[in-house]
């Protein structure tokens, strides 16, 4: 049974938890778990280069010379990937399509693997509830110091829903960054070495992930 330690914002243990088996204690299967982050990494992917093709480049609509009789090569259009100035020979273009879909459930598979994986390694820690009205960066480079994710390399907080002063507080820190218990997914739990999430969010990922 996997399990975890409750801190206030303090920084002061209060108790240890069971985390959800099905949630934090699942078999980790490699395979899954690339397929899911290849797949969230090409969908982030935007396209900006883009070469023109012969159709694109201006002019060229007269034959430079006539067919014979001059000695030179033979051509039909300046715009011609031959010339200096035509036409790029497949070249990227920014209409390509890196999309890549995943089914739902292997999706929720890999979070619940990575997330394992995290509580197997004892990076999972509990607070009992964001309380960061104050904005300090000081309060929140505390608490990454006293739930013991300061030499982590990257340190994610997980919230029951959207707080804007957790936001605001970890934002100045190096290498930490905030998600909520709906939006975290396998790519985001699998680049954090450390997650501190909120006690609620529990329930929240139970809901969510078990079918």
């Amino acid at each position: 049974m996997p399990k975890a330690n409750v801190y206030n914002m303090k920084g002061e243990k209060q108790r240890e938890v069971d985390l959800p088996e099905a949630v934090f204690n699942v078999e980790t299967e490699p395979s899954i778990i690339q397929e899911v982050v290849v797949a969230f990494q090409a969908n982030q992917r935007q396209q900006f280069a883009h070469t023109k093709d012969r159709g694109d480049v201006s002019g060229g609509g007269k034959k430079p010379w006539k067919q014979k009789g001059t000695g030179r090569a033979r051509h039909g259009s300046i715009r011609s990937p031959l010339w200096v100035g035509g036409g790029v020979t497949f070249g990227p273009r920014n209409n390509r399509n890196f999309k890549k879909k995943v089914n739902k459930k292997v999706a929720r598979k890999a979070l619940k693997m990575v997330l394992s994986d995290r509580a197997s390694h004892g990076v999972v820690s509990l607070i009992d509830t964001f309380d960061l009205k104050e904005g300090k960066t000081k309060t929140c480079a505390q608490l990454i110091k006293s739930v013991g994710a300061e030499k982590a390399k990257r340190v994610l907080f997980v919230t029951n829903g959207v707080n804007k002063d957790v936001v605001r507080c970890a934002r100045n820190i190096p290498n930490t960054s905030v998600t909520t218990a709906a939006d975290l997914n396998a790519y985001t739990a699998i680049k954090n070495k450390a997650l501190v999430l909120e006690e609620g969010c529990l329930d929240l990922l139970s809901k969510r992930l078990i079918e």
